[in-house]
């Protein structure tokens, strides 16, 4: 992706927005919109967006993993191993691996996701 060919004005915009969100899905490519030459707006097709809100919320997660990791809130493997067997609840495998904070905001990063029904159910405007 050469980012140079994507970026546009805003009078571009004005002018084609209907071709641009035609070809939107087809590039897979955002478009960095201008005014008065500074980057302003990124145009980017649904599905894109949406995997860039999962892909953030993976980050996350890595992100919570280390900073436990570095507050030494680790636990044997063989200890944890031991445990799954105990009890294969699907609750008790996240509390294994993640701290009460972790699971909520990760509960909340999937929650903030909108889901592709929603996405599915707005009206065209072109």
């Amino acid at each position: 992706m050469k980012l140079s060919n994507q970026i546009k004005p805003i009078s571009y915009l004005k002018a084609h927005a209907a071709d641009i969100i035609r070809n939107m899905s087809a590039t897979q490519e955002p478009l960095v919109i201008t005014q008065n030459g500074e980057a302003k707006v990124v145009i980017q097709n649904i599905e894109t967006y949406e995997q860039t809100l999962e892909t953030m919320a993976l980050l996350k997660i890595l992100a919570l993993g280390n900073q436990q990791i570095e507050a030494g809130k680790v636990e044997n493997a063989a200890a944890v191993i031991n445990r799954l067997r105990k009890n294969r609840d699907a609750a008790d495998v996240l509390r294994c691996f993640l701290t009460a904070d972790a699971v909520r905001t990760l509960k909340n990063s999937i929650n903030t996701l909108p889901s592709r029904r929603a996405w599915k159910g707005t009206k065209r405007t072109d």
